[in-house]
C-alpha cells in the first residue's frame, strides 16, 4: 500500500510543468515553464506579474499558442520559444477559420494573432509559419530559423511596428500579403533565400519600404508585390514572368530595367507616377502596361517591338516616338499623351500598322509629324487614322543620318524651324550651305533647341538644293542633309 502510494506521489511530481524564476539586470523577471501540449492555460495565471522575459520550452500545440496570444501577463516584452517543439493537433470540430488540422513543426495559423510583445524567438524545430501566424502583433524585430521553408499568407500582415526581418537560407515560399501592411519595415534581403516566387501584395503598403535584394532564384513575380512602397530603382534581371499588374501602384519609382524577353501580364506599370526611365520593353506590350506613367517619356527604339495593346501608354508622356517592326496598335495605346510631336515609322516603308481608330484619342493628331518612307506617304494619307497626322517623307525630316553613333540626337524640320533633341544635353550646332560657307554656329544648352532656318531659303541657299546640318550633344555628333523649300 505504502509503495503504491509513492509511485503515485513520483509520476504525480514528474508530470508537473517544471518553473524557474530569475531577476534581469533591470529589476523584472525572467520566467521560464517547461509545458506539455494542452496545459499552458493551466499556468499562465500562476507566474506573476512584473515579468519582462518569458521562456517557454518543452512541447505544445495550437491550443496553447491561441491561449498565450490573449493571456500573455502584461509588461512581457521578449518571448522566446526556441526551446519549444510544436506538436500536432485536430479538433473535432472546424475553428472560426474553419480548420481542424494543424501539423508538427508548423507555428499554427492566426495562433499569435495580435501578440502584444516586441521581441519573439520562435521555435528552433520549426520548418513553416501558418497563415496569419503573427499578423498585427506588436514585434519589432524577427529572425527567422534556419530551417523555415515556408512563410504562410498574411503571416506577418500588419504588423506596423516590425522594422528588422531576417530570412533564413532553407527559405523557398513566402505567402500571399506575408509582409503587407508592415509600415516600418524599411527593406529587406532575400538575396540569401530559395524564393522563385514574389506572390500577390507581398509588401504591398509597406509606406517607408526603399531597399531590397534579390535571390538569382527568383523567377515571377504576383500581383503589385511593392505597391505603395517607398523603392526609387529597380532592377531584377532574373525575372521572366511579370503577373497582371505585378509592378503598378508603385508611386516612387524612377528608374526601372526589364528583360525584353520576361513575359508581362496587362497593367505591368499602371499607375507608376514618377516613373521617367524604363529600359526594355516586351515584343508585345501588353494591355494597360504603363498606362498612368505621366512622368514617363518613353524612347521606344527596339526593332523587336511588334504590337502595343489597349492603353498600354495612355497618360505617358513621349514627345518622340520611334518603331521599325510594328505591326499592330490598339485601342487607346497612346490615349492622352499631349506632349507627342513626332512618330517616326520610315523603316515601316509601305508595311502600315493595324490600328484603332481611337488609338491616339485625345491626341492632336493634325500637329504631330508622321515620318514614313519616301514615295509611301500616298500610302500613309489614304489611312482612315494615319491619315490623320502630319506625314512628311523621311528626306525632308531629316532623319537620314551617316553616323552610327547619334541615334539619341533627334533633329527634323517643323515649318520654317529646326527642332534638335538630345537627352544628354545638346552643346553645339552647325549649319553649311552646298559650297561649303558656313551659316550657322551657334553654341547650345539644355535637351532642346529650336533653330530658325527660312532665312536661309530666302537668302543663302537656292529652293531644292540641300543644306548640311551637324550637332553635337554628349559624347556624339549627327551630321545629316536638309532639302529646302
Amino acid at each position: 500500500m505504502r509503495k503504491s502510494y509513492l509511485f503515485a506521489l513520483l509520476a504525480a511530481v514528474c508530470c508537473q510543468p517544471i518553473y524557474a524564476a530569475s531577476d534581469a539586470s533591470d529589476g523584472m523577471k525572467v520566467v521560464d515553464i517547461v509545458v506539455s501540449p494542452g496545459e499552458l492555460s493551466s499556468l499562465i495565471d500562476n507566474i506573476g506579474s512584473g515579468i519582462s522575459t518569458l521562456r517557454l520550452s518543452g512541447a505544445a500545440d495550437v491550443r496553447d499558442f491561441r491561449y498565450l496570444s490573449v493571456s500573455l501577463p502584461s509588461g512581457v516584452q521578449k518571448l522566446d520559444l526556441s526551446e519549444l517543439t510544436v506538436e500536432a493537433y485536430v479538433y473535432l470540430r472546424p475553428q472560426s477559420d474553419g480548420r481542424t488540422c494543424f501539423y508538427a513543426n508548423e507555428l499554427p495559423a492566426w495562433s499569435l494573432f495580435s501578440l502584444p510583445v516586441k521581441e519573439l524567438i520562435l521555435p528552433r524545430s520549426l520548418v513553416s509559419i501558418g497563415e496569419g501566424a503573427m499578423s498585427a502583433s506588436s514585434i519589432e524585430k524577427i529572425a527567422l530559423p534556419e530551417g523555415i521553408e515556408a512563410v504562410g499568407d498574411y503571416a506577418f500582415y500588419g504588423c506596423s511596428a516590425l522594422k528588422d526581418v531576417i530570412l533564413p537560407s532553407t527559405l523557398n515560399t513566402l505567402g500571399r500579403s506575408s509582409f503587407s501592411g508592415c509600415v516600418s519595415l524599411a527593406g529587406i534581403s532575400l538575396e540569401s533565400t530559395k524564393i522563385t516566387h514574389l506572390p500577390d501584395y507581398c509588401f504591398a503598403d509597406d509606406t517607408l519600404f526603399s531597399s531590397v535584394t534579390f535571390p538569382t532564384s527568383l523567377h515571377s513575380l504576383g500581383v503589385e508585390v511593392f505597391r505603395n512602397t517607398a523603392i526609387k530603382e529597380l532592377s531584377i534581371p532574373s525575372v521572366s514572368a511579370y503577373d497582371d499588374y505585378a509592378l503598378a501602384g508603385m508611386k516612387t519609382l524612377t528608374d526601372l530595367s526589364l528583360s525584353e524577353e520576361a513575359t508581362f501580364g496587362k497593367g505591368t506599370l499602371m499607375g507608376d507616377v514618377a516613373l521617367a526611365t524604363l529600359n526594355g520593353f516586351p515584343v508585345v506590350v501588353p494591355s494597360l502596361f504603363a498606362a498612368g506613367c505621366e512622368s514617363l517619356d518613353i524612347d521606344m527604339k527596339s526593332d523587336d517591338v511588334e504590337a502595343i495593346g489597349s492603353f498600354a501608354f495612355a497618360g505617358t508622356a513621349p514627345e518622340n516616338l520611334r518603331f521599325n517592326s510594328l505591326r499592330m496598335v490598339e485601342e487607346g495605346a497612346f490615349a492622352d499623351i499631349g506632349a507627342l510631336n513626332r512618330i517616326d515609322m520610315h523603316l515601316l516603308d509601305k508595311e502600315i500598322p493595324e490600328v484603332h481608330p481611337e488609338a491616339f484619342a485625345g491626341v492632336d493628331t493634325a500637329s504631330v509629324m508622321l515620318i514614313v518612307n519616301d514615295g509611301s506617304e500616298a500610302l500613309w494619307r489614304v489611312h482612315d487614322t494615319w491619315g490623320r497626322f502630319n506625314i512628311i517623307p523621311v528626306s525632308q525630316a531629316g532623319v537620314e543620318e551617316n553616323m552610327t553613333d547619334s541615334r539619341d540626337i533627334l533633329i527634323y524640320p517643323d515649318g520654317d524651324h529646326l527642332r534638335v533633341y538630345c537627352d544628354e544635353g545638346l552643346s553645339a550646332i552647325a549649319i553649311y550651305a552646298p559650297d561649303g560657307r558656313v551659316l550657322l554656329e551657334q553654341k547650345l544648352d539644355g535637351t532642346s533647341a529650336e533653330i530658325d532656318i527660312a532665312r536661309f531659303s530666302t537668302s543663302s541657299v537656292a529652293a531644292d538644293a540641300c543644306i548640311i546640318i551637324s550637332v553635337r550633344g554628349g559624347k556624339n555628333i549627327k551630321v545629316l542633309k536638309l532639302k529646302m523649300k
